[in-house]
């Protein structure tokens, strides 16, 4: 009878080991995300275009989780490029067209937590807040040439901003999969809302979205 004891006790204490290794767990990995942005022209601004692709970043994703709540950070870069352009009506000969590229190596850092909202055997779903920065350390690099490519200023001349820092709130889905017991993998839809500031050509739009792909290992 004591030897049964003993035992049931032995593995009630295996079982809550490895319940609480499953709830409280760092995770590391790489990221890669597809973000959003755009960059809105002065008003009263005629005859100019800014074009706003989607931007890749890609950097670490450091997270802990703690019972039902997931503390995340991330460290992410990005160059991003607005392509201006703009077009001067001259009645006596063709229209003169010039066309700017600006770029900016940024450096992104959101962190959040999140709450867990659904559990199952291999899926997770969190929902979280939090802020998120984004700087460009050696400000915006431009360059200017006409509508046949002649450069009209030289390439890499640096391009005046009234900030290069800009903080943000953050909101987010978490969607996580394990694929084995050490490796999962994470998709993070997010939104993000930003105060406007100025930008070489423009200034940022408020609004910004982002989708995230991360691998993580369990450490």
């Amino acid at each position: 009878m004591k030897l049964l004891i003993f035992l049931i006790l032995i593995a009630s204490l295996c079982y809550t080991s490895a319940a609480n290794a499953q709830n409280k767990y760092w995770s590391l990995g790489p990221a890669l995300s597809l973000d959003q942005y755009k960059v809105n022209l002065p008003s009263g601004t005629d005859g100019a275009v800014i074009k706003n692709p989607v931007a890749l970043s890609y950097g670490i994703d450091l997270s802990y989780l703690c019972k039902q709540l997931l503390f995340d950070v991330k460290v992410l870069t990005s160059n991003r490029e607005y392509r201006y352009s703009q077009t001067y009506p001259i009645t006596s000969s063709p229209d003169i067209s010039t066309y700017a590229t600006i770029k900016g190596q940024y450096l992104i850092i959101p962190v959040t937590v999140s709450y867990r909202l659904i559990s199952g055997n291999r899926f997770t779903m969190f929902a979280g807040v939090g802020a998120i920065d984004e700087w460009v350390p050696n400000g915006f690099k431009s360059y200017k040439a006409n509508k046949d490519g002649m450069i009209l200023s030289n390439p890499g001349l640096k391009a005046d901003a009234e900030k290069t820092f800009r903080v943000g709130g953050n909101a987010q889905a978490v969607f996580r999969y394990n694929l084995s017991t050490k490796i999962l993998l994470s998709l993070e839809p997010s939104y993000h809302l930003f105060s406007r500031i100025g930008v070489p050509a423009g200034y940022t739009n408020q609004h910004a979205f982002s989708g995230l792909l991360s691998m993580g290992y369990k450490l």
